[in-house]
């Protein structure tokens, strides 16, 4: 998936930052979004994956899914309790993690995971792993039990390889796998938490 560039679309905005990572190819800084004041990026960035550039990358029916998906990814922050956390490289967006907390099943459970291009044919390297880490490190501050996934997209192997198993279709990673995944990880990228103090400005 790739943000297309839209002249018609050129404003900063700014959000609270949670994490900054730097692997050895990319500097990313995770920023949790708003979902009162950073209502309009939420709504460009839907605008970005529903104009003609989209048409030109992929096929009709691929178009149709990553529309509905990336629409409804953004739109579930306004659900109560969830939370969602946006990737950006060099001040463009590049990915988006939306997630919440199950009291009743002490878990928490990914809602929409999606990375992108953010320029042309430059893909971010650990895009995709470093959102789900940032989940795994909400789970440990919060000191739950699971993380659960529903896996779309055909993204069962990218989950598995981050630990996640699947056991009666539930599909799933423990606190102590979660644990391991953080500490193997330390080895691709740094990931260092913010104390929101700093603010990132982000353009589209």
């Amino acid at each position: 998936m790739q943000v297309s560039n839209n002249n018609k679309y050129t404003p900063n905005f700014k959000a609270l930052p949670v994490a900054k990572i730097a692997s050895p190819q990319d500097k990313i800084t995770l920023l949790i979004l708003d979902k009162n004041s950073d209502k309009e990026i939420i709504n460009n960035l839907i605008h970005c994956f529903s104009d003609g550039d989209i048409s030109e990358r992929f096929p009709n029916s691929l178009q149709a899914a990553i529309r509905i998906f990336m629409k409804n990814a953004f739109e579930s922050i306004d659900k109560i309790g969830i939370k969602g956390v946006i990737s950006i490289n060099n001040g463009v967006p590049s990915g988006i993690v939306t997630y919440g907390f199950d009291d009743s099943k002490n878990e928490v459970f990914i809602d929409y995971l999606a990375s992108w291009i953010p320029v042309s044919l430059k893909k971010v390297k650990n895009n995709g792993t470093m959102l789900v880490r940032h989940v795994y490190q909400e789970a440990l501050n919060n000191r739950v039990n699971k993380v659960a996934v529903k896996p779309g997209f055909k993204s069962l192997p990218f989950y598995k390889k981050l630990g996640f198993k699947t056991e009666n279709s539930e599909t799933f990673i423990d606190g102590g796998n979660i644990k391991k995944q953080i500490n193997k990880l330390k080895s691709k990228f740094s990931y260092e938490i913010l104390d929101g103090s700093q603010i990132v400005n982000i353009i589209i």
